[in-house]
């Protein structure tokens, strides 16, 4: 169903296509764009839920994990000084180092960060790679193998998610992410409702990322300023091929979206019109946040050339 548009001038140039599930902590829809049961891969907005994961092994107390470090793991982080030293930070503690690291290279999240030579610790996943390692230390489990689908802690991943969403283990669907790890696919109505209860199963791990939303994205990003800015009423997550994931604090309603043509950029209109729809934020809370409320879509010369609306039945 149509999402958004994006304007060049004063006509609509192109069109995207996509889905949305709101519900309550016990699955009831509350309120749907498109197709609800639309089955597709969470991708990064997992990354609280794999938090937990590493949480029931015990290995955030074992290595005395900090709120920074807690929310690295749940971040598509930007590459950052302060991304990479939280995540060596981790690893050293457990006595392991970036070799160790399984998630590859790509140039930083973050423009403006440059490195001569780069390490999996600028890569936006290594925070989650990293709790992965000390899950697998803490329970006496390989660690070459980390990233195994059949390992033991990719396993509690698979239960933790499958608890959380109220969906049956076996019928997730498994993928690879572009970071190696193993990547989840379930109906969107299912992971909503997993965000809607994710505020109350794992609370340390919410009150990181509401702390700490500099450490999820990069600066200025959708995801860091959402947090920042509305972090007293809602727990959020971005995920790569335009997902999205938010969780009320008070439990009352979770929200999945997926953008059909994976276009991030049209991600954060679309997410604002949701939240201002459901009552969740007002249009003057929106239009507050105008670089993504109604983002610009510049030549590269800088020119205004256009801008990206939001399209919601």
């Amino acid at each position: 169903m149509l999402i958004a548009q994006e304007y060049r001038g004063a006509i609509v140039d192109l069109q995207h296509h996509g889905h949305v599930a709101v519900c309550d902590s016990s699955g009831r829809l509350l309120w749907q764009h498109g197709n609800a049961q639309r089955v597709t891969f969470a991708r990064s907005s997992t990354k609280p839920m794999q938090a937990i994961a590493v949480q029931q092994t015990g290995a955030l107390q074992c290595f005395g994990i900090k709120q920074a470090e807690l929310a690295i793991m749940c971040a598509s982080h930007g590459g950052e000084d302060m991304h990479t030293q939280a995540v060596r930070s981790i690893i050293t503690r457990a006595g392991l180092d970036e070799t160790h690291l399984q998630c590859g290279t790509h140039r930083p999240f973050s423009p403006h960060v440059e490195y001569e030579k780069l390490t999996p610790l600028q890569n936006n996943c290594s925070g989650k790679h990293a709790g992965m390692l000390l899950a697998a230390l803490a329970m006496n489990e390989p660690l070459d193998s980390y990233l195994d689908p059949a390992h033991p802690h990719q396993q509690r991943i698979t239960r933790v998610i499958a608890q959380l969403c109220d969906y049956p283990a076996e019928k997730i669907i498994m993928g690879l992410d572009g970071c190696g790890a193993p990547v989840h696919a379930l109906p969107l109505v299912n992971f909503a409702q997993g965000y809607a209860r994710l505020p109350a199963a794992a609370p340390d791990i919410v009150q990181a990322m509401i702390a700490r939303p500099d450490m999820l994205c990069r600066p200025g990003g959708f995801t860091t300023e959402l947090q920042r800015r509305f972090g007293d009423r809602l727990v959020c997550k971005i995920g790569a091929s335009a997902y999205f994931a938010i969780g009320l604090l008070d439990g009352s309603m979770g929200i999945a979206v997926k953008i059909e043509s994976g276009c991030m950029a049209v991600l954060p209109p679309v997410v604002l019109a949701i939240l201002q729809r459901m009552g969740v934020i007002s249009q003057a809370e929106a239009e507050s946040l105008p670089q993504f409320y109604r983002p610009e879509l510049r030549n590269h010369k800088g020119e205004s050339v256009g801008h990206v609306e939001a399209v919601l039945s």
